[in-house]
């Protein structure tokens, strides 16, 4: 990681208490699954929705307002393609199809042991972070789980984050966000929380970008004061 970014994420470290974490895209490894779980649903329900598709471009919504971004407006549609995507998301899990990036598990001992609180918010449903976190043994490190199954509005609205906030019993300001995508950036920032993304290429050209989780590890073990 180049030392322009490493000196002030080390300051940044150094002012908070609580971090809160995005799942998928951040810790695990499972866009490619999320991507192949989108096209199954669409291929069993609705063929012509998979031309317009691009997983990038809706990387971090929640599974039913995906399909609405991409125009379905039938609410019965949009149960069945959601429930169909989830199912088939679940199965590459519990097939052993989504790991996580590596050092996440060093990394989240190394924050735990220096006395970090710890939360997921996430866009995925309570069944599936639930599934990534037990089957790849990280729900341990976690004091709190917030999914897009509870908040009225998922990413990039505020709701999620605001609702950790409050569930940690925590200020704002000692609380900083995890990112992967651009919707988890915005709406960590429109919580009005201090935000850093991590593995995604696509942010390198902004300010919130620091490498990916393993520099992240990196920096805190040989920098970051204890």
């Amino acid at each position: 990681m180049a030392s322009q970014i490493r000196k002030p994420l080390v300051e940044l470290f150094s002012r908070k208490r609580a971090l809160l974490f995005d799942l998928d895209g951040t810790l695990v490894d499972s866009s490619s699954c999320h991507e192949d779980a989108f096209k199954y649903a669409m291929q069993q329900h609705a063929p012509h929705l998979l031309p317009g598709f691009v997983y990038e471009s809706v990387k971090g919504l929640r599974t039913d307002d995906v399909f609405r971004n991409l125009k379905v407006s039938d609410d019965s549609l949009i149960e069945k393609l959601t429930g169909e995507k989830q199912a088939s998301y679940r199965q590459l899990v519990r097939a052993g199809a989504v790991k996580a990036f590596p050092h996440v598990r060093e990394l989240l001992a190394l924050l735990k042991q220096r006395g970090y609180g710890m939360s997921i918010v996430t866009s995925a449903s309570r069944r599936s972070a639930t599934s990534i976190l037990n089957n790849l043994d990280l729900v341990q490190f976690f004091q709190v789980v917030v999914t897009g199954e509870d908040v009225a509005k998922a990413k990039p609205a505020p709701d999620g984050y605001l609702a950790c906030i409050e569930q940690m019993r925590i200020e704002k300001e000692i609380a900083l966000v995890v990112e992967d995508a651009v919707s988890g950036v915005q709406a960590g920032k429109a919580a009005g929380l201090e935000v850093i993304a991590v593995n995604n290429p696509e942010l390198e050209d902004t300010n919130e970008y620091v490498g990916t989780i393993a520099d992240l590890h990196e920096t805190f073990l040989t920098e970051v004061e204890p």
